[in-house]
């Protein structure tokens, strides 16, 4: 009977686990939004960044990359570089951030300085931090 109890019980664990494991979480379809649905999202500057972010934005803002970091709970970082710029009046935009069946979506665009405007004479490495509070993969797109 002892046994018997045991492997009802040791089947209802890993039902259980089977069943909270199969979770949505980057890469796979993303039920918690609807498609389209614009997603919050919060630009964090330098000051307010962990120490550990802070570091790889030093060593890779001279290169054009985007990086993604684990935050805390859900939450995730998104750093967007454009590398090098000869001149100031760079920048990015963000244009959109919205979930999509593949998971979050940000599309951005590059600022650039008008033709003839004054700017800043020296190198210039524009960049941008967000902070999205969502588990699911984040593709990022130039638009």
């Amino acid at each position: 009977m002892k046994s018997f109890i045991y492997s009802v019980l040791s089947i209802l664990l890993l039902v259980s686990l089977a069943v909270g494991f199969n979770g949505h979480t980057g890469g796979k379809e993303n039920p918690e939004y609807a498609e389209s649905q614009k997603i919050a999202y919060t630009q964090v500057y330098y000051q307010d960044l962990p120490e550990d972010i802070k570091g790889v934005i030093d060593k890779q803002k001279r290169q054009s990359c985007t990086r993604i970091f684990k935050g805390e709970g859900d939450s995730q970082y998104l750093f967007i570089a454009l590398g090098e710029r000869r001149t100031g009046g760079y920048g990015i935009e963000i244009r959109s951030v919205e979930a999509t069946e593949g998971g979050i979506t940000v599309i951005y665009s590059e600022i650039k300085p008008e033709e003839g405007a004054f700017v800043t004479q020296a190198f210039t490495y524009p960049y941008v931090v967000l902070k999205i509070d969502s588990p699911f993969l984040i593709n990022v797109i130039t638009g």
